[in-house]
Formats: C-alpha cells, sequence, structure tokens
C-alpha cells in the first residue's frame, strides 16, 4: 500500500493542490451564479430515470411548467451523473459534487498526459496545477456556474491522454478509455464538442502511423455510442426556436475580448458579459499562465533541443495562439465565414481552450531547469501560482436554502420559467403565466389529471364532442389516444399545446412522449456501440 501511495504521490500531490479550489463549494448551502438551473436540471434528470424515460429528453417542469426537450439538445452526461448522486446525496450537495468531479477529471487528466508526453513528473505536476488555477475555471464554477462547460473541458485532458497512449501502445486500457471518455464528452456539451473536434483530428494526426490506425476504431465507437444525443441534437435543431440562441445578448458580435482583457488584466467580477471592454466578469488567460508557457518555449528553442522535444511544445503554443485569436475581434473575419460558429455563442470561449493549452505548455518550464534545482522551482512555481489565483475561487455570496426551499415556491417558479427560450418547440409560443393545473376545455368535466416526465393521463366527461388543450407544449412525437384509440393532435392554439377532440361522453386520455425515427436510430446506434 505505502509503495502505491509513494509510485503516485506526484498524482496525489497535483490533486490535492487542486482540491484547494473546491474548498469554497462546500462553505455554505449553496453560492450564486448566473446558471442558476443546475439544481433543477439534476431533479428533471432524476424524474426521468424513476419513469423510465431512458435516454431523457423531454422535462415536464420547465418550460413554466409546459415542459420541452430539454435533454434532446442540452448536455446530458453530468445530469445523468448528478441524477446517481441525488440518490444519495440530495440535490444541492450533488451539484457540489458534480463541481467537485470536474476538479478531479481535470487534474488527473492533465497530469497523466503531460507526464505521459514529457516522461516527467515535475513536468506533470506543474502542468495539472497550472491548469486547475486557471482563471477561466473560476468564472466557469463560481461565476457562471457553466457545469457543461467546465465538465466538457475537464474532460479533454484524458481524451487527448487516452488517444495518445492509444497510438503509441495500442494497449486494451486505452482503447476503452479512449471509447468511454469520448463518449462522456460528446454527450456532455454541443459547444465544447464543436470545437474540440477539430482539436482531436489534428491530434490523432500529429502521431498516426501505418501501425496504429486501429484507433480510429476506438474514436468511431465514441462517437458511435453518443449516438443518442449528438444526432437528435443537431439534425433535430430545426424542431426547437435555435434562432433564440443566435439573437440580441447571445449574438457573437458582442462577445470578443481585447488583448487588455486576455493578457494584463487581473480584475476580477461577477457581473455580465457586454459589448464593448466594460465586461462584468473576467476573460483572463493568466498572466502567469502564458509568461510560464512563452518563457518554456524560448528556453527550449535557446538551448537547441531536440526537435521531438520541441514538437509539441510548438503544437501547444500554436494552439493556444489560434485560440486567443479566435476570441479576439480581429478573427471576426472568420465567425463571419463559418456560419456554424454562431451557435458558439461567445467567442471568450476560447479562452478556456487557450488556458488549457498555456497549461500543458508551461508544464514543459520543468524541462529547462538544472535537476539540482527542480524540485525547489517547481515549489516556488506552485506556490505562484496557487498565491495568484486561489482567491478567484470562491462566489460572489452564498446562499442560505436546502432542497425543499429550492425546489418550492418563488424558487421553484423561477427556475421553471428560466432559460424558457432556449429549446421551446417551433411552434410554440413564450408563456407569459406559469402552466394550468389541468387541461382546458369549453364545456365539460376533467378529472383525475396525472403528468410525468413521459405521459399524462386524465378522465373527461363531455355532453358534446368537445376541444381538450393539455398543458403541455406540443412536440414530436407526442401521441395521444382517446379510449384506447391514437387521435390527431391539433397545436393551432395561442401557445402551441397539445389540443385534440373528445367524444361525446365519458371518455379516458393517455398521453406519451416518443421517440421520432432518428431518435429512434439514434438510440439504436448507441446500443450497437
Amino acid at each position: 500500500m505505502f509503495k502505491k501511495v509513494s509510485n503516485n504521490r506526484f498524482l496525489i500531490i497535483a490533486l490535492l493542490v487542486g482540491l484547494m479550489t473546491s474548498i469554497a463549494l462546500f462553505k455554505g448551502d449553496y453560492f450564486s451564479h448566473h446558471d442558476d438551473l443546475q439544481v433543477m436540471r439534476v431533479f428533471e434528470m432524476r424524474k426521468c430515470l424513476i419513469e423510465l424515460q431512458i435516454p431523457c429528453r423531454w422535462v415536464p417542469d420547465m418550460g413554466y411548467g409546459y415542459g420541452y426537450p430539454l435533454f434532446n439538445y442540452y448536455s446530458a452526461t453530468p445530469y445523468y451523473l448528478g441524477a446517481l448522486f441525488s440518490f444519495v446525496f440530495g440535490y444541492i450537495f450533488s451539484v457540489k459534487l458534480l463541481f467537485l468531479t470536474t476538479i478531479v477529471l481535470a487534474s488527473v487528466g492533465t497530469f497523466l498526459l503531460v507526464q505521459e508526453l514529457t516522461t516527467n513528473k515535475y513536468a506533470a505536476l506543474v502542468a495539472s496545477v497550472f491548469y486547475i488555477f486557471t482563471p477561466y475555471r473560476a468564472l466557469d464554477i463560481f461565476v457562471r456556474g457553466a457545469l457543461a462547460e467546465i465538465f466538457a473541458l475537464s474532460l479533454i485532458p484524458l481524451v487527448l491522454y487516452f488517444v495518445f497512449k492509444g497510438l503509441k501502445t495500442q494497449s486494451t486500457c486505452s482503447k476503452v478509455g479512449t471509447t468511454l471518455t469520448l463518449f462522456a464528452l460528446l454527450a456532455t456539451h454541443n459547444i465544447t464538442t464543436l470545437i474540440f473536434v477539430p482539436i482531436l483530428f489534428v491530434w490523432i494526426m500529429l502521431f498516426m502511423n501505418k501501425n496504429n490506425l486501429s484507433i480510429l476504431k476506438y474514436v468511431a465507437l465514441g462517437f458511435l455510442m453518443a449516438s443518442f444525443f449528438i444526432l437528435p441534437a443537431f439534425f433535430e435543431k430545426d424542431l426547437v426556436q435555435t434562432q433564440n440562441l443566435v439573437n440580441l445578448d447571445l449574438n457573437f458580435r458582442g462577445h470578443f475580448t481585447t488583448l487588455k482583457q486576455l493578457f494584463w488584466d487581473r480584475s476580477w467580477g461577477y457581473g455580465a458579459s457586454v459589448v464593448g471592454d466594460k465586461d462584468g466578469i473576467s476573460f483572463q488567460v493568466g498572466t502567469a499562465h502564458w509568461l510560464t508557457g512563452v518563457i518554456a518555449l524560448l528556453l527550449l528553442l535557446v538551448k537547441q533541443a531536440k526537435r521531438e522535444t520541441l514538437y509539441l511544445p510548438v503544437v501547444f503554443f500554436a494552439l493556444f495562439v489560434f485560440s486567443a485569436f479566435l476570441s479576439h475581434a480581429q478573427s471576426a473575419f472568420i465567425w463571419e465565414r463559418v456560419d456554424i460558429m454562431k451557435y458558439i455563442q461567445f467567442p471568450w470561449r476560447f479562452v478556456g481552450f487557450a488556458s488549457l493549452f498555456a497549461s500543458f505548455l508551461a508544464g514543459y518550464i520543468v524541462l529547462v531547469v538544472p535537476k539540482r534545482s527542480i524540485k525547489v522551482i517547481c515549489a516556488v512555481i506552485i506556490l505562484l501560482i496557487v498565491g495568484l489565483n486561489i482567491n478567484y475561487f470562491k462566489p460572489e455570496r452564498y446562499v442560505v436554502t436546502n432542497d425543499t426551499l429550492k425546489l418550492t415556491g418563488e424558487s421553484w417558479e423561477l427556475q421553471q420559467k428560466a432559460a424558457m427560450l432556449d429549446y421551446l418547440p417551433i411552434t410554440a409560443l413564450e408563456p407569459r403565466e406559469a402552466a394550468y393545473l389541468i387541461p382546458e376545455i369549453d364545456s365539460g368535466v376533467v378529472a383525475n389529471f396525472i403528468k410525468n416526465s413521459k405521459s399524462f393521463s386524465f378522465e373527461v366527461d363531455v355532453q358534446e364532442k368537445a376541444l381538450v388543450t393539455v398543458p403541455i407544449f406540443d412536440f414530436p412525437n407526442w401521441q395521444v389516444n382517446v379510449n384506447g384509440e391514437v387521435t390527431a393532435i391539433n397545436n393551432d392554439n395561442f401557445l402551441g399545446l397539445i389540443s385534440f377532440e373528445v367524444p361525446a361522453g365519458k371518455s379516458v386520455v393517455g398521453g406519451r412522449f416518443g421517440d421520432t425515427k432518428l431518435r429512434t436510430f439514434a438510440n439504436a446506434l448507441t446500443l450497437v456501440g
């Protein structure tokens, strides 16, 4: 046991130092952040699991209570994990554990990757600490509360590690790791996937030769397993009002960074991203991060290192520069020409990638310091980066609450209607009031209305044929049965809700949310994977 700990002491140190950034997560009941829907999403995903809507696509309580297809398009992986956590830890603590998980993933993944690339544990330790302490990670956790994005960014080092390991050794562990980590990443955050996939294929091309082509099978397998999520998210985007994701304050043109914000400004805030350079939040790469990385590269060049030693630092530097460039207004011509980039929304998202590659590059500083001084220099560098950035890793304020308070009353209603326009069905209109409690009918009696994540049912008694409107947005493929027979749905009403006719007399009505042909096909591909 002691020998195992000793052999992995550098990784343990990296993890322990990284966990310092999680202390503020557990100080209060909860903490303020922009995207205060994490508890609600875990709650909705848990409903799906309990009611066996797997994979989860439709959430019944959001969209102001009318429901909408959140998980057909939005991050799946962390919320499945959070729902499982919630059975033991409750909702709020599970959200904290999810943010903690990102710290562990990023710390371990960066350490393993840089150790594999440099065969130097000190370099791996420095790179791991640098990445965990990037200001952008503090921004995502404690300011924006962007769980999906930080989860995806934390998986990237592990994906790169397993792919590199697979190209190098073709071991079973690396192949399985490639498939599972890529699958998890692809099902986590569409925007990060959009940015990362080109980088992944560049990474593969750097090391691929005719003897290690088999790794491509495991990359393809990762895509195959994530089909249940990525295919509907892309090919069914026209079923929701995607213009809401790129209009007004979400238009990329208003969210470029400046050189000062990227490289020199160390101010911090909990406000919003606005047009111009008066943002209330920070978009810094980290002064110590990029300076250390650049110094490491320059020293490697001065020492006339071997080509194989310089190869990867130059690649990381190029990726760092390009990522920073894409966050800056000078790259606007690229954004204007590549139409799909508008869905990235905020060019400053590339700061997260710039910080990642700067951290990898910073680890190489260890390769150019005297071996007799390596321990002292590593300790000084780590203390410096921790001291410079630890104060970013805390929330603006703590919130006194618990699961019950968070999911009832005014707090519940705020979460129901928040982010409502993101995935509103194309036939729906934004509601101004919460969904009514029972179906509407011109004349007659409705009884025993029950609604869950994938179905609804009720009884109705009318004197003559009547139109019934259920307080649920219509979306493919809701199917309604009246007295055991499928009936036509009409969404031609004020909000785009499910409407249909019932015959005179007493009727038993049931509705069920089903899969489109594409979703069925995507689910099948995942099962095959």
